[in-house]
């Protein structure tokens, strides 16, 4: 069975925890029941000690779908759902999902394979479908998809709530180094107005004195919308959109990975483990000589190196800051660089944590000398080897310009913006496509020396496949200056013996504009 970590990957729920080394075994084909990580049904999950525990919960470098549960499920009617799951070089699959009704948790509904990777599991009463053995489909690249269909019950029994877990593992046999996502939707009860959704909240993580500015995407928002993460309420919640929604986070006063929740209209959508309170300190301005290097990450996929070169006569003694997207300070480590010389610095992510690499974290470096250096960081792909460098910059501009960017076939564009300013930054960002069809506009809030990344800037900005310049430009009364980076890459999957999605590409800078 330790051949098998992905067949073994989610643990009982707490009902059930007793038996959980019999449910190890006897579910040879599929996790063992009751696994789903549901917040809602206060459902336990494998992102725990002894599992598959030690990485972030829904990382921003993967993701999990959940399409075709209707709005208002109509009695008796059948509905294909897709459940999709996507992560950065990972190579095996797997997913447990439930539907329940909200006001009793009574099993709601049937299921049933429609592509032969999943099969039916029960306990206590309660209906789960999750993957089989050939469904795991090791080796192969993501993403990847289980087709399953699901037969509204005959009467009505209100609000149904679908709780969804992924498994992207790494197919190396053990349990490190796989990432779990999760996700609730609902379905309500036919003539009865739809409940909001949540897709994702950016930045991803805040200091627990609160204070970071926030924009949460999905479906259904509406004035009087209210917002709290980590059981604690938003302040400044605003309803730009029916899809958007930007708030500021309350102070926590204990670290950790939380949830988010949306209210409207007395129906709520919960998106799981998907903000974390650091304990990190604020982060303070940058001396005027400061370096600042505007992405580095360590995960399965990349990892990154830091290089420091001093041509004066003097050592140079350096302080290293990491920062998080919520512009706290997750670790600090003091390096020195001997005159006329470097310092290279591998894996400079768990170096400054003193963790085991990959730690799952990612960020921005502020590099501090008492004398003139020059840095910058090559993010290496762990797979193909490749690598890119990135150079330090500083912000000198609050209008900037991504020359060129592209969705089409392949190809891909990331995006990562960094704000070089004490104020929080609102950040407009709107895609110009190059075959004159309309802009497409979206807003990204920068908290205080906070950052911003995704892997497909064209997801984020929900536009379709096309090229064309990116516009960016500060929206505060007085515009504050702020950092851009991207990079357009390859998803073509390199042939064995070494299996790799060609991820890693030449980083540009947005250029003043």
């Amino acid at each position: 069975m330790q051949n098998r970590k992905l067949l073994t990957c989610m643990v009982a729920s707490l009902a059930v925890a007793t038996s959980l080394a019999k449910n190890l075994f006897a579910f040879a084909g599929g996790p063992p029941v009751g696994a789903t990580g549901s917040v809602i049904f206060n459902q336990a999950s494998c992102a725990r000690s002894g599992c598959h525990a030690g990485l972030a919960v829904n990382s921003p470098n993967g993701s999990l779908a959940l399409t075709g549960v209707p709005a208002n499920y109509a009695l008796g009617q059948a509905y294909d759902l897709t459940i999709t799951i996507n992560h950065t070089n990972q190579r095996r699959w797997g997913f447990q999902m439930s539907a329940r009704a909200r006001g009793n948790a009574a099993s709601v509904g049937s299921f049933q394979s429609l592509d032969g990777f999943s099969q039916l599991q029960t306990l206590t009463g309660i209906q789960y479908v999750a993957q089989n053995a050939a469904g795991t489909r090791a080796g192969t690249a993501g993403p990847v998809a289980f087709q399953v269909r699901w037969t509204a019950p005959a009467t009505n029994v209100g609000e149904v709530v679908f709780s969804v877990a992924g498994n992207a593992a790494n197919n190396d046999n053990n349990s490190s180094g796989d990432f779990i996502h999760f996700r609730e939707m609902s379905s309500q009860p036919p003539g009865s107005t739809a409940g909001p959704t949540i897709t994702g909240i950016t930045p991803s993580s805040g200091s627990v004195n609160g204070g970071t500015p926030v924009t949460i995407t999905g479906t259904g928002f509406a004035s009087g919308a209210t917002v709290t993460i980590g059981g604690v309420a938003a302040t400044n919640v605003t309803v730009v959109s029916a899809t958007q929604i930007t708030a500021t986070t309350g102070a926590s006063g204990t670290p950790g990975t939380v949830n988010v929740v949306v209210t409207v209209g007395g129906q709520s959508a919960t998106l799981p483990g998907s903000f974390t309170y650091s304990s990190s300190t604020n982060t303070p301005a940058p001396t005027a000589s400061a370096n600042i290097l505007p992405f580095v990450a360590d995960t399965t996929a990349f990892r990154t190196n830091l290089i420091m070169s001093n041509l004066t006569g003097n050592q140079a003694n350096v302080t290293v800051h990491f920062v998080e997207a919520g512009g706290t300070i997750a670790g600090t480590k003091s390096y020195t660089v001997p005159a006329n010389n470097l310092n290279q610095v591998n894996r400079v992510v768990p170096d400054i944590l003193n963790q085991g690499s990959p730690t799952g974290r990612q960020g921005y470096l502020i590099v501090e000398s008492d004398q003139k250096i020059a840095a910058v960081v090559s993010v290496i792909d762990n797979v193909t080897i490749d690598s890119a460098v990135i150079g330090s910059s500083r912000g000198t501009s609050g209008h900037l310009l991504f020359p060129t960017s592209v969705s089409l076939g392949a190809f891909k564009t990331t995006m990562t913006l960094v704000n070089d300013s004490l104020a929080a930054n609102t950040i407009e960002v709107r895609l110009r496509p190059a075959d004159g069809g309309a802009a497409i506009t979206k807003t990204v809030n920068l908290a205080p020396y906070g950052q911003f990344h995704t892997e497909d800037a064209y997801s984020f900005l929900e536009a379709p496949s096309t090229f064309g310049p990116i516009e960016l430009t500060s929206k505060n009364t007085t515009p504050q200056p702020f950092i851009g980076v991207s990079r357009v890459y390859s998803t073509v999957t390199v042939s064995a013996p070494t299996v790799g999605t060609g991820q890693t590409s030449s980083f540009f800078s947005a250029v003043p504009y």
